[in-house]
């Protein structure tokens, strides 16, 4: 009997790659934006360059080192300077991009009228994205997502307090639980629901400071430069949400906000000690997710985060795009067949010991270092076991690694702190984490954690923590009368302070 053949057709379903900008800068360029490859480029943008061996000063070519054409929009003339750092040079055309054009750029630095160390020019292109989308809430930003119960609620009358600051009835009272001999700093909170306050609260609980505001005013706190500054939502001035910077007597000093096209995220704010400053921006752009995976929606809006640098004097000097350098594919807490996808929902940065800068993306599990220059990648560390995006082999964890975390810190001498939400962990579960970083032989040892001993220890979102002077570690977790809204423990685990808001 002839046993019939099986006729076995394979189907291959191919999607498309990202192209991540910088991968083809020729010799002597050492930072670029947009990249050759870029995708999703706002129409508004500038172009931002940095050589790898020439000052932009001794350049002799300036008003002709950018030859930039559109192929909607012509030949673009723009005005180009050396920004106040000295090292980048930016391009801003007289007029915006055409959506979705594609637009080429030369790039052929002179001195005294000869090619640059026989460096070849640069040419390359760029798309623009078809439309920005007018912002449209994530609903994890219309409601808190925080437990019933969970939110302080002033329900006294006026009163004056017993270090003689009157509050008003709707203030935030909160309770002290352990006071033992803690750090003697003072604790910086805004609450996450109505009415909002921004409160300095002494470690017997009593306000040193606190101003009622209209708006959620989020990420207050002291910077290294002394200031003290905290996100605005409507702006100063109607100019959107920004952060402002104030002295240490309250008085304002200036506002700051992303640029580019991005609007200015809520997340993270981080002073340089020059006054310069790194912020995050996000923007909404309508995607064709069905060219990366197998049921993608063709219109569906993807949030990017995006970390952008600033001189003293507000030049926007560097600007690290999700879409350059990580692969949507890789987003977990996410669903990519969605409507609406946070990518890769960048929400803290730092400046490590080294100057480099250091960021957390909570949806990839990941903390990046990045030189801060270039914009190239120094180290991956990924909480996801078996990631191919980890260099690192992760040791003495016994969860394998952080998962959807908070408030990457670096403590100095390669150590880091962070908060581990982790949404991933089987069971979920939230720690205060400290990791050592070896780059030798690129291993990264937990040396510290804490967990709650509270019967509810997941914090899903939201959460912080902090090293303190005194060597204890400050911990926030953000749920202010299921957990303690704020903890103080030593190395060796003991708890010496718990603030809880009054129910």
């Amino acid at each position: 009997m002839k046993i019939p053949g099986l006729a076995i057709t394979l189907v291959c379903l191919l999607f498309s790659a990202q192209s991540f900008a910088q991968a083809d800068l020729t010799d002597g360029f050492l930072y670029l934006f947009p990249g050759p490859g870029a995708e999703y480029v706002h129409p508004n943008s500038t172009i931002i360059v940095r050589f790898r061996n020439i000052s932009p000063e001794d350049l002799t070519n300036l008003e002709t080192l950018f030859i930039v054409s559109g192929e909607e929009s012509g030949s673009l003339l723009g005005n180009t300077i050396v920004a106040s750092d000295g090292r980048t040079v930016i391009f801003k055309a007289e007029k915006s991009f055409e959506p979705g054009e594609k637009v080429k750029v030369t790039v052929d630095p002179y001195i005294s009228g000869f090619l640059v160390n026989n460096m070849e020019p640069l040419n390359y292109e760029f798309t623009v994205l078809e439309n920005a989308v007018s912002r449209n809430p994530y609903p994890e930003e219309v409601s808190s997502g925080i437990p019933d119960g969970t939110k302080s609620t002033g329900r006294y009358q006026p009163m004056i307090m017993s270090n003689g600051v009157s509050v008003p009835a709707d203030f935030p009272h909160v309770n002290i639980t352990n006071n033992y001999n803690p750090s003697d700093d003072y604790v910086f909170i805004n609450n996450w629901d109505p009415p909002y306050y921004n409160i300095i609260f002494d470690t017997s609980g009593e306000p040193v400071w606190y101003l009622k505001t209209p708006d959620r005013r989020n990420d207050f706190k002291v910077q290294v430069n002394g200031w003290i500054t905290m996100l605005v939502e409507d702006g100063y001035g109607g100019s959107g949400t920004g952060f402002i910077a104030l002295t240490q007597n309250f008085e304002f000093i200036k506002s700051m906000r992303a640029t580019n096209g991005y609007s200015t995220d809520e997340h993270d704010f981080y002073m340089l000690s020059d006054n310069g400053y790194i912020l995050i921006g996000q923007r909404e752009t309508t995607v064709d997710m069905s060219q990366y995976v197998e049921g993608g929606q063709t219109d569906a809006i993807v949030r990017e985060t995006c970390i952008q640098e600033f001189t003293a004097d507000d030049q926007l000097i560097f600007i690290w795009r999700s879409w350059d350098h990580f692969d949507i594919r890789d987003l977990e807490l996410e669903s990519l067949t969605g409507s609406y996808i946070r990518f890769p929902h960048i929400n803290a940065i730092f400046a490590d010991a080294d100057g480099h800068i250091l960021l957390s993306s909570r949806h990839l599990s990941e903390i990046s270092k990045i030189h801060r220059q270039s914009g190239e990648f120094i180290w991956r560390l990924s909480g996801i076991p078996d990631s191919p995006n980890n260099d690192f082999e992760i040791v003495r964890d016994p969860l394998d690694g952080f998962r959807n975390q908070h408030a990457i810190r670096s403590l100095g001498n390669n150590t880091y702190a962070l908060f581990d939400n982790g949404n991933m962990h089987e069971p979920p579960e939230s720690r205060a984490l400290e990791y050592e970083i070896d780059t030798v032989n690129m291993e990264a040892t937990l040396v510290w954690e804490y967990k709650s001993e509270f019967e509810r220890s997941f914090v899903s979102h939201l959460g912080n923590t902090q090293r303190l002077a005194n060597g204890n570690t400050h911990i926030n977790w953000a749920y202010g009368n299921v957990l303690p809204i704020a903890s103080e423990v030593t190395p060796e685990g003991d708890i010496v302070f718990e603030m809880w808001f009054e129910e």
